[in-house]
């Protein structure tokens, strides 16, 4: 499982394994934060693909 944080405070958002696509508005901050796997390398594509998340 890898974290999830908000870009600009740190709070941890999500754990996420296996996804493509996130986007999470962050509940401290209000920052909206995204993770999109196009930007990822093959590697951590393997790590992370397929909607498998706890939000807290």
């Amino acid at each position: 499982m890898q974290d999830f944080r908000c870009a600009k405070c740190q709070k941890l958002l999500a754990r996420y394994r296996n996804c493509q696509m996130l986007e999470v508005k962050c509940p401290r901050c209000g920052q909206i934060n995204k993770l999109n796997s196009v930007y990822l390398t093959d590697e951590a594509k393997e790590i992370t693909c397929n909607k498998s998340l706890a939000v807290k």
